[in-house]
């Protein structure tokens, strides 16, 4: 299998993990250096390093009790990186809708993710998950 190859089945394997919650899974796939880059002004927006993921993850899992769905429309790779373009559905507790429209760059060497670039609508993101409060999620930036 070609490093291109290799590097989508390891962001394929991110997908599935993410989607079921899997955060052991989701850690393993990470670099001991990886960070996220996640996009907007929102509290959780900017670089977060690894120690920080587990808790995110299982934050945003509480707030959407019914699981989110991802749907991954298309992958693009070329040398360490691979661009994806995915939905992300969800009900928040709140009862409001979280349907969003993402990009996520990943830079895969070695068979894990060193980083990732996550793009998506961040007026809707405030909307859903910033503007009701739910338990067992804080969205302060510097929240872990």
């Amino acid at each position: 299998m070609s490093d291109i190859e290799s590097n989508k089945a390891v962001v394929r394997k991110f997908f599935e993990y993410i989607g079921r919650g899997d955060v052991d899974a989701l850690m393993d796939l990470y670099s001991e250096s990886f960070t996220a880059w996640i996009a907007g002004s929102l509290p959780f927006s900017g670089v977060q390093p690894r120690a920080a993921i587990p808790d995110k993850v299982r934050g945003v899992r509480s707030i959407f009790p019914h699981g989110l769905t991802y749907t991954v429309r298309s992958m693009t790779a070329e040398q360490d990186r691979v661009s994806v373009e995915a939905e992300l559905y969800g009900v928040h507790v709140s009862g409001k809708i979280y349907h969003n429209h993402l990009h996520w760059l990943f830079f895969v060497r070695e068979g894990k993710i060193q980083a990732f670039h996550e793009y998506f609508d961040t007026m809707h993101a405030n909307d859903v998950l910033c503007s009701t409060p739910a338990p067992g999620f804080n969205t302060s930036a510097n929240a872990q």
